[in-house]
C-alpha cells in the first residue's frame, strides 16, 4: 500500500448520541444580509432560517384516504379512486364521483369489465385484426357515426407506414406521431 502525504484517511471519534433536545442554545441573532444581495422580505429570512435550522414542514399523511375495501378519496378533491388487480398489475381508476354508494357500484362495473379482456389473446392481437373488430362494431355504436369513423380508419391504414400486421403491444409513442 502507497500512502500519499495529505491524503491518509481521517481518524474521527465516534459522536456522543444525541437526544430530541439539545444543550445547544437557539441561534439568537438574526440572518444578516453581507452578501451585497437584496432580501425578498421576512419570508426569505424565514426560508433560510428553515434551511440552515434544517426544520422541515411535515404533512399529514398521504395524498389519499382509505374509505373502503379498494376505495381510495382523494384528499384535495374529495373524488373517490377504485384500486384493484388486473393482469397482475395494480390499477388506480378515477371513478369521477364523491359519493361512495355510487362509487362501489362504479368500482364492480370497473371490475367486471376488466375480467372480460382475455390478456394472453391481447398480447398476439395484430394491429390489422384489431381494426377488422373495430369495424364490425362491438360497441354498437350509431350506423352514422360508425360510418365516420371508419373514414377514419381507412385514412389511417393509407397513411400508417409501419405495416398492418404488428401487434399491437410492439407499438412505440414514436409511431403514433
Amino acid at each position: 500500500m502507497v500512502r500519499i502525504a495529505g491524503l491518509e484517511p481521517a481518524h474521527l471519534a465516534a459522536l456522543p448520541p444525541q437526544s430530541k433536545k439539545s444543550n445547544n442554545p437557539p441561534n439568537r441573532f438574526p440572518l444578516v444580509n453581507k452578501g451585497g444581495f437584496k432580501s425578498g422580505g421576512s419570508k426569505c429570512g424565514s426560508v433560510l432560517t428553515t434551511v440552515l435550522t434544517g426544520r422541515v414542514k411535515t404533512t399529514k399523511g398521504g395524498r389519499f384516504q382509505r374509505v373502503s375495501h379498494g376505495l381510495f378519496r382523494f384528499k384535495k378533491t374529495g373524488m373517490l379512486y377504485g384500486v384493484f388487480k388486473s393482469a397482475g398489475r395494480t390499477q388506480w381508476k378515477s371513478l369521477g364521483t364523491d359519493d361512495l354508494i355510487h362509487a362501489k357500484e362504479l368500482l364492480a362495473e370497473e371490475i367486471n369489465r376488466t375480467v372480460k379482456v382475455d390478456w394472453k389473446q391481447s398480447r398476439m392481437v395484430t394491429l390489422r385484426r384489431l381494426i377488422e373488430r373495430y369495424e364490425d362494431n362491438p360497441m354498437n355504436i350509431a350506423s352514422t357515426t360508425l360510418k365516420i369513423r371508419i373514414l377514419l380508419l381507412n385514412v389511417f391504414k393509407r397513411t400508417w407506414s409501419y405495416g398492418l400486421g404488428l401487434k399491437v403491444r410492439e407499438i412505440k409513442p414514436f409511431m403514433l406521431r
